[in-house]
């Protein structure tokens, strides 16, 4: 029987949008490929959430049957940055890497090129007349919302708006989080006009 390629994916949970939105994806491409395709599902490294389960299970990558990675960086290391996604891949067989969300040394990434935030501001700016917005950004040590947060201020000072700091805050894209992190802003300052998550 000849040989067909396997690819680990690197999650941290399959209920999510964004999670089931790459399972979809990558299903799909494999079925075209001709390829196998197999989850590992984890948590994000140093995240308070481990409903993933422990981080140990992208050990099981050592596999002989196992061909390539594809890792969803940005999910894994919301918390902790690139640094032990890079000591996991030390740590495993050398072969191909994906990384989706982050670079990573010695892997092929997949970057986004722009948050959307521009079109939201845009939007709410142009459409809703509103100049006083909350925002709920994601970890600080996660690169999408960097890219999001920059794009977000950059939009808002085209119209010569200035984000005012007591209507920010973070959150780690899990609901109850930013729930706790808009409560923060109005415990701080009054209503803003909308919130920007």
């Amino acid at each position: 029987m000849p040989h067909v390629p396997t690819f680990a994916l690197f999650t941290t949970r399959m209920e999510g949008w964004y999670q089931s939105q790459v399972w979809h994806g990558a299903g799909t491409a494999a079925r075209m490929l001709g390829v196998r395709l197999v989850a590992l599902i984890g948590s994000s490294f140093d995240g308070e959430d481990q409903s993933g389960g422990p981080t140990e299970i992208f050990d099981l990558a050592r596999a002989s049957e196992i061909d390539g990675y594809v890792i969803l960086s940005g999910a894994l290391g919301n918390f902790s940055g690139p640094e032990p996604l890079e000591a996991l891949l030390a740590r495993l067989p050398k072969r191909p890497v994906v990384s989706l969300g982050m670079p990573l040394t010695g892997a092929s990434a997949l970057l986004s090129e722009g948050g959307g935030m521009d079109s939201i501001a845009r939007h709410l700016i142009e459409t809703h007349g509103l100049r006083r917005m909350a925002y709920i950004s994601g970890p600080a040590s996660n690169a999408d919302a960097c890219r999001r947060w920059e794009e977000w201020i950059r939009t808002q000072a085209e119209y010569d708006i200035s984000q005012d700091p007591d209507l920010v805050d973070a959150g780690d894209f899990m609901p109850d989080s930013g729930r706790l992190a808009a409560e923060r802003i109005l415990d701080r300052t009054d209503p803003p006009e909308a919130f920007v998550c």
